[in-house]
C-alpha cells in the first residue's frame, strides 16, 4: 500500500510525496497493526509483494551499491525502481532492513516454521549480502557504514549526513544481526549463527548522553522539536530496549521526558501516534490515550483520513497544511492495540497501558493475535480480569505478566501457563 493507499488522486499533478512507496516510516506504520488485529491475509499481501520484488532489489544492489544481494530503494515505484528524493533517506541502505522486519513480524506472529526457513531467513540472508558488503571496519575494530543519517534530521542539508553510525542505522543493524543469529540457531545452522554473532559483536553500542537520552549519533543530540523520533527506534518499534529493567526504564523514561520538553511544534500527525506507542511501552496509559485523542480530533478530517498538519490551527503544531497520507491512521490503531496487549514470544500482558477511566469501567478485546500464533480474548471489569481466553494451535507454555491468578493487577507478577491445543479458559465462567 503506497502513501495514500487506494485513494491516490493526482488532480493533474503529482499526489503528496509522489504517492509512492516510502520504505521507511510510511510502509512500516501502514503494516504495524494487522498482526494483533489477526488480519493475516492483508499483511501477507505486502510480504508477498516484497518477495516478488526481489529481482528489482538485486538490480538496485548491483547497479547502485555495486554489491551482491538485494536492497530495494527507500523511495520506489510499484515495480521497485528508484524515484529519488532527499538522497540521505531515499537511498539509505538500512531502510531495506525495515522490509526484512515485515518478514520477521509475520513469522513471529504466525509461528510458521516453514515461512521461517523458506521466506524469512532467505530474505534476510540475501539482504545481508548487500548490507554486509557496505560495512567497513574502523580503527577500533568495529563495523561502520561509509555514510549515515537519521530520518529526517536536518532535512536535505549536508548536515543530514551524521557521523556513522547514527543511532537509527545502528539500531537497525543490531536488530538485523541479532535476528540473523536467532534464525540460524532455530534452523540448526551453527556455522551461520557463529558468523552472524561475530558481526553483531563488532557493531558499536547505541549512543546515550549523560541524561540517558538516546542521541542522534555519538556526536550529536536532538536539540529541537522534530516530527521523526528516528533516534529512538531502538525503543519502538525494534524493541531492543524493553521496559524490563531499572536501567532500561530509566533510559526510556529519559527519552520520553526529552521529547516532552522539546515540545510538539514541529510534529505532524504520525508523531502523536508514535508518542502514544512510547507512552504505551512505558505503561503510561493516560498520556497514550491523550496523544491518540489529539491525533483523531486535530490531525484527521471528518472522514478519518490523516491530514498530517494541525489544519484546524489548534496550536499543537506549526504545520497547518493538509496533505493526506495513511501511515498515521495505521500507527494509531497499533498504538491502541499496544495499550490493550503487550506480546512477545512466550509472554503477554493484557491492558499494560490503559487510562484510569478505562480501568474503573470496562475494557475488552477479542481474538487479538499474540506472538507465537496464539489468539487472546480478555475483559477487564472494574480493575479485575473477568475473562481471559487463550486459543493455541498447539500445546505450548507461556507467561502472563502483570496479573495474578485471581485476575488482579500485581506489579512484577509472572504467571507461567501450560496451554493445551485449542481453547484455554484461564479466567471466567465457561459457556453453558
Amino acid at each position: 500500500m503506497p502513501l495514500q493507499g487506494v485513494w491516490t488522486a493526482d488532480e493533474d499533478a503529482l499526489p503528496p510525496w509522489k504517492g509512492d512507496y516510502h520504505n521507511d516510516l510510511n510502509t512500516q506504520m501502514s503494516y504495524y497493526h494487522y498482526l494483533k488485529a489477526n488480519h493475516l491475509p492483508q499483511g501477507a499481501s505486502f510480504v508477498e509483494f516484497l518477495w516478488n520484488s526481489r529481482e528489482a532489489g538485486r538490480a538496485f544492489a548491483r547497479d547502485f551499491y555495486e554489491t551482491e544481494g538485494l536492497c530495494l530503494p527507500a523511495v520506489m515505484t510499484i515495480d521497485g525502481k528508484p524515484l529519488g528524493g532527499w538522497p540521505m533517506y531515499s537511498l539509505s541502505p538500512t531502510n531495506q532492513i525495515w522490509l526484512c522486519r515485515a518478514f520477521d513480524d509475520y513469522y513471529r506472529y504466525t509461528g510458521d516454521p516453514e515461512f521461517l526457513s523458506e521466506r524469512a531467513y532467505p530474505y534476510f540472508q540475501e539482504t545481508e549480502a548487500c548490507i554486509g558488503a557496505l560495512l567497513e571496519e574502523g580503527d577500533d575494530g568495529l563495523l561502520y557504514l561509509p555514510i549515515s543519517s537519521s530520518p529526517e534530521i536536518h532535512d536535505d542539508e549536508a548536515e543530514a549526513f551524521l557521523k556513522p553510525n547514527s543511532n537509527y542505522d545502528l539500531s537497525l543493524l543490531r536488530y538485523f544481526y541479532d535476528t540473523l543469529e536467532e534464525y540460524a540457531q532455530k534452523l540448526g545452522n551453527k556455522k551461520d549463527a557463529a558468523n552472524w554473532s561475530v558481526k553483531r559483536q563488532k557493531l558499536p553500542s547505541l549512543a546515550f548522553d549523560e541524561r540517558d537520552v538516546l542521541m542522534l549519533s555519538s556526536q550529536e543530540v536532538l536539540q529541537e522539536s522534530h516530527r521523526h523520533f528516528s533516534h529512538a527506534h531502538g525503543i519502538h518499534p525494534l524493541r531492543l530496549i524493553k521496559y524490563d529493567s531499572l536501567q532500561n526504564r530509566r533510559r526510556i523514561d529519559a527519552v520520553i521526558k526529552d521529547l516532552e520538553q522539546l515540545g510538539t511544534q514541529m510534529w505532524v500527525g504520525f508523531s502523536f501516534c508514535w508518542m502514544a506507542e512510547l507512552y504505551a511501552i512505558a505503561h503510561k496509559g493516560n498520556q497514550a490515550a491523550e496523544m491518540l485523542r489529539i491525533f483523531w480530533d486535530s490531525f484527521c478530517s471528518c472522514n478519518g483520513f490523516h491530514l498530517n498538519g494541525d489544519y484546524q490551527k489548534r496550536g499543537y503544531s506549526s504545520f497547518d497544511y493538509r496533505p493526506f497520507t495513511l501511515e498515521a491512521n495505521m500507527c494509531a490503531a497499533d498504538a491502541l492495540q499496544e495499550m490493550l496487549l503487550y506480546t512477545e514470544e512466550g509472554l503477554f500482558e493484557p491492558f499494560p497501558a490503559i487510562p484510569d477511566d478505562w480501568k474503573q469501567g470496562e475494557a475488552s478485546f477479542e481474538h487479538f493475535r499474540g506472538q507465537g500464533g496464539i489468539l487472546i480474548s480478555c475483559t477487564l471489569s472494574q480493575g479485575k480480569l473477568s475473562k481471559l481466553l487463550v486459543q493455541a494451535d498447539k500445546s505450548c507454555s507461556l507467561q502472563l505478566r502483570g496479573w495474578n491468578r485471581l485476575g488482579l493487577p500485581e506489579e512484577g507478577a509472572v504467571w507461567t501457563i501450560a496451554l493445551e491445543k485449542g481453547e484455554n479458559l484461564l479466567i471466567g465462567e465457561p459457556k453453558k
